[in-house]
């Protein structure tokens, strides 16, 4: 069953075309929101929550149209939106509880590096990290990321542009070496 096909049984009510989707989109789909979520306890919520929002768009799915581009949209934009949400949770409820100071032996466990680059990917804005996410670890192109952001490629590329600076101020703050840097700044 193609992606058409399973969008047009879903468009009659038949949800097990649902099962054909999930078979051949969930590990993009996986791997698109944890760029942008950096949370696996929460990636397969939205992702979940993005196969039941394709479903329910089913019937104003345009089937002249590739499905991969407009699903992966869905997923990004649930994402994102789920990520501003905790942002703004985790701000509010700063406010009633200190924070506790790392669990040393988890930094051990996972790596300095590897903690460094995190907490300097955690402070870029969603949209910027849903940019990075797709452009520099899943290699997508300037236009299919565009595409599936619904923006301009001068947006991603701006964007894109603004995450790597602010990378490298992240991990030039963190006494990371500028040798470790130059990976961050080139172009893909």
């Amino acid at each position: 069953m193609t992606d058409a096909e399973a969008m047009a049984a879903l468009s009659r009510g038949e949800i097990a075309a649902l099962d054909a989707l999930v078979l051949r989109h969930n590990d993009r789909a996986q791997r698109l929101a944890f760029g942008v979520l950096r949370d696996s306890s929460i990636t397969h919520d939205v992702v979940a929550d993005s196969f039941l929002a394709a479903a329910a768009s089913a019937r104003t799915y345009d089937p002249g149209r590739p499905f991969q581009p407009w699903f992966d949209r869905i997923v990004v934009n649930r994402a994102i939106k789920e990520s501003q949400r905790r942002r703004r949770h985790q701000r509010l409820t700063a406010l009633w509880r200190p924070t506790a100071p790392d669990d040393p032996s988890r930094l051990a466990e996972l790596g300095e590096l590897r903690v460094i680059l995190s907490a300097a990917f955690a402070r870029l804005e969603p949209r910027d990290r849903a940019v990075v996410s797709m452009r520099l670890v899943l290699g997508f192109s300037e236009i299919e990321t565009a595409d599936v952001l619904g923006c301009p490629v001068g947006t991603v590329k701006s964007r894109l542009a603004r995450a790597r600076t602010q990378l490298h101020q992240h991990l030039a703050q963190a006494g990371v070496a500028g040798a470790l840097l130059a990976p961050i700044g080139e172009s893909q």
